[in-house]
């Protein structure tokens, strides 16, 4: 049976610990080396960690949260439209065509293509096999 979705997130601030939120608590006051001064503190971060949790997959099918991912998205697409891309950065950078005036300058020849660690490729004359 599914579970009903829980309008009032409130009722989760005053529920003990489960054995998993302190143990993943503890697990990241050990690898992180989280500190505080004072046991409020401490017990403090506790909470949180046993809120975030408690509600994190919650908060992930909430409607605020597809609207921020939705926003967030939006946001990388402009960017990536203004953001110029490899292909007209190389056509902003090739050089004009060659006018009668000026010829074009001559390319250097590619040097022979290499296989894995130097060697030659497989199939040219100098293969050792």
């Amino acid at each position: 049976m599914p579970r009903q979705p829980i309008e009032d997130l409130s009722v989760y601030a005053d529920k003990e610990p489960t054995p998993a939120q302190e143990h993943f608590t503890d697990w990241i006051v050990e690898k992180v080396g989280v500190a505080y001064p004072t046991q409020k503190e401490m017990n403090a971060f506790r909470n949180g960690v046993r809120l975030a949790k408690a509600l994190v997959m919650r908060h992930q099918a909430s409607d605020e949260n597809k609207e921020f991912t939705a926003q967030q998205k939006a946001s990388r697409a402009a960017a990536a439209a203004a953001t110029p891309t490899k292909a007209t950065k190389a056509a902003a950078a090739a050089p004009a065509p060659a006018t009668e005036e000026a010829p074009a300058a001559a390319v250097p020849a590619k040097k022979a293509a290499r296989g894995r660690r130097g060697r030659a490729a497989a199939g040219s004359a100098d293969a050792p096999f």
